[in-house]
């Protein structure tokens, strides 16, 4: 027999995380330093606009984007609270300089529509080669 065998996952997916990770097509990227990285993957927290170096494409507000550490590794997907447009103009400034611009919260990708890139792959499936088997009668 020829075939894919899933193993179970120690920590599955919700269904909202599974649609984010693998049914909507990233409209952009967002290029994170290592302490948003960090962040993200230590403390599940949100991804804030100080941790935000670059980004890629022009996307809408509450559309998917790819997050990406410095050597273009893919770290999670989210649903931006930004559109491209607001959030160009906040590349590069320090948390006390967009809070003096009166963005008190941030927040760019909060963490309940961010998905991080151990749920994006496909590492649990197998494909399994079995040897001949014989001819149904």
């Amino acid at each position: 027999r020829i075939g894919t065998v899933f193993q179970p996952s120690a920590s599955p997916l919700t269904n909202r995380k599974g649609w984010l990770a693998h049914a909507l097509l990233p409209k952009g990227s967002l290029v994170i330093d290592t302490g948003a990285e960090r962040a993200l993957v230590r403390r599940g927290a949100s991804l804030l606009a100080v941790g935000i170096r670059r980004l890629e494409g022009n996307f809408a507000r509450h559309e998917p984007v790819r997050l990406l550490d410095g050597a273009g590794r893919e770290v999670g997907r989210g649903l931006s609270l930004l559109s491209s447009e607001e959030l160009r103009p906040l590349l590069g400034l320090s948390g006390q300089a967009l809070r003096d611009q009166g963005d008190s919260s941030q927040v760019v990708v909060h963490r309940d529509q961010l998905v991080l890139a151990p749920g994006l792959c496909c590492s649990s499936s197998t494909t399994v080669e079995a040897g001949p088997t014989s001819p149904s009668p």
